[in-house]
């Protein structure tokens, strides 16, 4: 199950929509070394996203929070 299929069941469970901050992070792609090439968020599968996450070389830094921030900020 990848993440856009979690989060498409999670908002017929939830009976919400899914936040715009949370789409738009779905549709940024992070770089797989192993795949030597970019993939996007939501069609991650789901153990995969987390093994990524677990990763200590991914770290996200406050950097990356007020960028976002500031993104959504704009709207």
């Amino acid at each position: 199950m990848t993440l856009d299929d979690a989060l498409k069941h999670e908002k017929i469970f939830d009976k919400r929509a899914t936040g715009c901050d949370i789409v738009e992070f779905l549709d940024t792609t992070y770089f797989s070394k192993s795949k030597q090439k970019y993939i996007r968020y939501g069609d991650m599968h789901l153990q995969h996203f987390i093994r990524v996450f677990q990763n200590k070389e991914y770290k996200i830094t406050i950097e990356d929070v007020q960028e976002t921030v500031e993104r959504l900020n704009k709207r």
